[in-house]
């Protein structure tokens, strides 16, 4: 019998240890230089080791001048030293309860509030 407990198996080769996932959602957290944030580890690393099988991270733009909305994590041509340093610690606290993460890369394209570009 398939329960939630089951594991899963993805056509990608995945493998989740159960079928309970993190669905994308937008966090609004990063810090004004649009990097990932201790807020971001605290969150994800809860959700990590309360047993999720799979974490999809929300919104991570790949323009700057393109965001869904403020707060938005960025990965662009721009992004420095202290922003990769940032986005590790990001992937290390999402890892914590060993289900493999999934980055929801982003465009804010024409949705994109006049307010933030």
């Amino acid at each position: 019998m398939t329960t939630i407990e089951t594991s899963l198996n993805l056509p990608s080769g995945l493998a989740l240890p159960n079928r309970l996932a993190k669905a994308a959602m937008t966090e609004g957290l990063a810090d004004p230089k649009n990097c990932a944030t201790e807020r971001h580890n605290r969150l994800y690393e809860r959700w990590a080791e309360g047993g999720v099988g799979l974490q999809i991270t929300g919104n991570v733009q790949v323009d700057r001048h393109h965001l869904e909305k403020p707060g938005n994590v960025v990965i662009d041509h721009t992004t420095d030293e202290v922003a990769k340093r940032a986005l590790a610690d990001w992937a290390t606290a999402c890892k914590s309860g060993s289900a493999p993460v999934i980055m929801q890369l982003s465009h804010g394209g024409r949705q994109t509030p006049a307010a933030v570009n």
